[in-house]
């Protein structure tokens, strides 16, 4: 499966577009040699203001079998899929898991799922890299 990849400066408009709050991180290329180490949350104490928490996030982007199973109810691919995997997706890992097939088909254009956060979030990896 093959999907367009997004670079991780594109982490910052994701950010705002699901409304995520950081407060007192940010979000940056760690990179190393030899082995590249990718992005990371970095503490930037300067920002932070500690009556708000480091970060704060959407029900919806939490990924757990109560946001799957939700999902599911709304979405009869994944509702599918979820069934063909048997007791594999009866697990909540399973069942994650699944979900993040079915989304990163979603952002590969197969026309199978509904797109939302986590259908976007899938294009920050590459299977390259």
């Amino acid at each position: 499966m093959q999907y367009e990849t997004l670079p991780t400066s594109s982490l910052a408009p994701f950010v705002r577009l699901n409304d995520i709050s950081l407060n007192g991180v940010e979000i940056t290329r760690i990179g190393g040699e030899p082995i590249d180490t990718g992005v990371g949350i970095k503490h930037t104490p300067a920002t932070y203001d500690p009556s708000r928490p480091f970060l704060k996030i959407d029900a919806e982007l939490v990924i757990c079998a109560k946001t799957v199973e939700g999902h599911a109810k709304a979405d009869v691919h994944l509702a599918e899929a979820l069934a063909a995997a048997g007791e594999f997706a009866l697990t909540p890992r399973g069942a994650i898991m699944v979900f993040l097939v079915i989304s990163m088909s979603t952002a590969a254009g197969l026309g199978i799922g509904q797109s939302g956060a986590w259908s976007g979030y899938v294009t920050f990896y590459s299977p390259t890299r």
